[in-house]
């Protein structure tokens, strides 16, 4: 069931039906579960020296990868068609090198 989310977009800032906007952009390795921890808990984190230790930290999980409900559904295909697929060929690239070099990645993470 699709529960419909309605706001002013964050860039037209019309009143309409708000999409999930992925960020980074689904295809760039987006699209694993994620855990979205607020801004407010990540500084008292790191003011109490739990920079390394970010699982403890409570978060809230999201299903579908990182983003959130920020644009319509026509600036959201706008922003994806400017920078979308140079982004993912970026993140591709780097994952490449990555696994070349033998480093690993991190939590898939969003502070928010």
């Amino acid at each position: 069931m699709r529960i419909d989310k309605y706001g002013n977009c964050a860039l037209c800032r019309k009143y309409k039906r708000i999409t999930f906007e992925y960020i980074p952009p689904h295809g760039a390795f987006n699209n694993r579960k994620a855990k979205i921890i607020s801004g407010d808990a990540y500084v008292k984190g790191v003011s109490n020296n739990y920079f390394e230790e970010l699982s403890c930290l409570p978060y809230k999980e999201q299903q579908k990868g990182k983003g959130l409900y920020s644009l319509c559904a026509e600036c959201n295909n706008l922003t994806g068609s400017y920078y979308g697929q140079a982004y993912i060929d970026f993140a591709q690239n780097i994952a490449y090198v990555m696994e070349k070099c033998n480093v690993v990645s991190g939590m898939n993470i969003l502070v928010r």
